[in-house]
């Protein structure tokens, strides 16, 4: 392993391309699409994977191929199919009975048998399992799933292959306790790009943001592998191969997959880290343009490789060469997955420092969830979803410098910096905070006292010891979907263990819980730094609800918690981007305060033109009132505070969402 001239470690000798190829045919629009309309967007998916194949071997590159199992099967007898058992029967109904003669969208084993048999090797992986069945739909539970993967490997293994990486259909990531039991070794992650996280929850968005990316051809990101559990590896994508239908060239001509490609090489060559390009086959079969510019792609990539620029790598050689040389496993963006507290941005590198800010605690809190965590401009910085950091301790205000968030942004490629300021305009928000040492029942409202002497009377109220929450996953999912969200941190049960694990090892967090019947019905974690007090999560259990485990828990936290003459004030948090009228009167009620402020923000320098401008805000706003959702209001939300931010003061007069209507009901106090 080389070092260069500031003594830093390089992980490769130069930069590295993955290619990994999603060989799914039918099986990947089983849902969506018949074979007639299939054929009508690719007539020659067929034939377009023995031409791939050739063009592979001939350029001497091997890549990684993810294969549904279904289609290395000699053929089936359809939904009845003893192999189809494990998935949902609403899922499997469209199976086609057949083989490779009389069903060739379906059945290819001679092909995948020849994708085995090729040389150079190829790393033949697993696409989800037997059916494409999508692991982040409702209906598929961790035994599903289980069973998906497990009849997928059995039906590779048939002939001779025994697959090491794998990829999520749709790129949603979950069930890992799964893979890392059925010998998978590395899976591809969603790209660490705005697009991505937008579209995993509304595609709508993150189609129009992807769009934005390949139109306005921005560079994508290079990546680095991370161990997520023990031997098993994230290798997150950089870029998609956007679609070369028709209608998708008019509105971004061909020329723009190769600049990114271009870009992307560009990137790993100078980082020596690797960019990470997929598509599927398919792809190249849309038009009669598609193929041949996918062959301008490869031409780059070897001549890249073949002047030394560049190695070209699969997934399973990136994780050898990466254990091989005993790096520490390390996060997404090549940094060890440990923190050095705190740490600050500068112009070459990231420096230590011996005095940590306020919130450092809660800074590392996010760092072993897997949060990026900055020291600069005043205050430590972690990265939420989106790519947009914010600002910590959570109750100070800041007037960062402008061009340190800049150098932040420039050096995290973060989309945007988000911060709470009482003189930078922006969005109206504000703080829930109590500061009554004699909170008590006449704290609250009256309109409240009812469902609160229920859930004293039914409810059992104690601090309680973080192994609760090994409990507590239902809870999480119950919570969400009365929100009609998915956050796979609580709702993926290895990922709930590794932030169970996070809240143990932080001394300042603690966990109080409520309990009906000696159940689990309701619980928070809150967090004790500078002297302050912060409820972070709320869950409950929804069965229990009739029994009022939330204005109990709430109203027994808040007055033992105000009792302690050494704390400044009790926080229920902030008001979120998207503002919920029922939690916001909620929390009056309880007896809590709003303590108005702004939320500023601050994008990318390369992008703030582009995205705060008040074409796209309008755009955005559209958007969301089209398809109403949370995320797509939180992005015109977030565009919108970004337009405001940057114009000035002047621009809060001409404010185009309602947020000010909002703070002014939230300046209230409780009656």
């Amino acid at each position: 392993m080389t070092t260069d001239n500031e003594g830093k470690a390089r992980f490769f000798d130069r930069g590295v391309i993955v290619l990994s190829i999603d060989t799914e045919q039918i099986w990947g629009y089983l849902d969506v699409k018949d074979e007639a309309s299939f054929l009508s967007r690719f007539p020659h998916s067929v034939s377009v994977h023995d031409r791939l194949l050739n063009s592979l071997c001939a350029a001497n590159i091997s890549a990684t191929w993810t294969v549904v199992g279904g289609l290395s099967l000699q053929g089936s007898s359809g939904p009845e199919d003893p192999r189809f058992s494990g998935s949902p029967k609403s899922w499997t109904a469209r199976i086609k009975a057949g083989d490779e003669e009389s069903a060739p969208l379906w059945y290819r084993r001679s092909f995948v048998a020849r994708l085995h048999q090729a040389t150079p090797a190829q790393d033949v992986g697993i696409h989800g399992g037997m059916s494409h069945l999508i692991w982040g739909d409702s209906r598929t539970s961790s035994e599903i799933a289980r069973q998906e993967l497990s009849s997928g490997i059995h039906a590779l293994q048939e002939i001779g292959i025994e697959p090491r990486a794998f990829v999520f259909p749709r790129n949603k990531v979950t069930h890992l306790d799964v893979l890392a039991r059925h010998g998978v070794r590395c899976y591809r992650g969603r790209a660490p790009v705005w697009s991505e996280r937008v579209g995993l929850r509304h595609g709508t968005a993150g189609r129009v943001l992807r769009l934005l990316e390949e139109a306005g051809k921005l560079a994508p990101p290079t990546v680095w592998p991370e161990e997520v559990l023990p031997g098993l590896w994230n290798v997150p994508a950089s870029l998609n191969l956007y679609a070369m239908k028709p209608a998708a060239t008019r509105v971004a001509p061909l020329g723009t997959r190769l600049k990114r490609v271009r870009l992307g090489i560009e990137a790993a060559v100078r980082q020596r880290r690797i960019f990470h390009f997929w598509f599927h086959p398919e792809n190249l079969a849309e038009a009669s343009w598609s193929y041949p510019a996918f062959e301008t792609i490869l031409e780059e990539l070897v001549r890249r490789r073949d002047a030394g620029d560049v190695e070209i790598l699969n997934m399973n050689q990136v994780v050898d060469r990466v254990t091989e040389k005993r790096i520490e496993p390390r996060d997404s963006n090549g940094r060890n997955r440990v923190w050095s507290s705190p740490i600050e941005v500068g112009s070459s590198a990231v420096k230590v420092r011996e005095k940590a800010p306020p919130g450092q605690m809660l800074a590392r809190f996010m760092d072993l969830r897997g949060r990026r965590v900055l020291e600069t401009a005043g205050a430590l910085w972690y990265s939420m979803d989106g790519h947009l950091y914010r600002s910590l301790p959570l109750q100070r205000t800041f007037e960062p410098n402008p061009e340190e968030l800049d150098e932040m942004l420039r050096f995290t490629r973060g989309l945007g910096a988000n911060f709470p300021s009482q003189i930078q305009p922006g969005l109206p928000n504000g703080l829930y905070i109590c500061r009554q040492k004699d909170y008590d029942f006449g704290s609250v409202s009256r309109s409240f006292r009812r469902k609160l002497r229920r859930g004293l009377t039914q409810c059992e109220i104690r601090r309680v010891e973080p192994a609760i929450l090994d409990q507590a996953i239902q809870l999480n999912l119950d919570t969400m979907e009365r929100q009609g969200r998915f956050d796979p941190e609580f709702g993926d049960p290895a990922r709930w263990k590794h932030f169970v694990a996070a809240v143990r090892q932080v001394p300042t967090m603690a966990v109080w819980a409520a309990f009906v019947n000696g159940r689990l019905a309701a619980y928070r974690i809150t967090h004790r730094e500078d002297g302050w007090l912060f409820v972070l999560y709320h869950m409950s259990r929804t069965e229990d609800l009739k029994f009022c485990p939330n204005h109990a828990l709430d109203f027994e936290l808040t007055r033992e918690i105000t009792r302690d003459r050494d704390l400044e004030a009790v926080s229920l948090g902030t008001m979120g981007l998207v503002s919920k009228a029922g939690l916001h009167d909620y929390k009056l009620r309880l007896g809590y305060e709003v303590i108005p402020r702004n939320w500023a923000f601050r994008l990318h320098p390369a992008l703030s033109r582009i995205l705060a401008s008040e074409t796209l805000v309008k755009m955005a706003n559209l958007a969301a009132r089209i398809r109403p959702n949370d995320r797509l209001r939180q992005v015109a939300v977030v565009l919108e505070g970004a337009r405001l931010s940057r114009l000035g003061s002047s621009a809060l007069e001409r404010a185009s969402l309602p947020a000010e209507a909002l703070l002014s009901r939230e300046r209230r106090t409780m009656p």
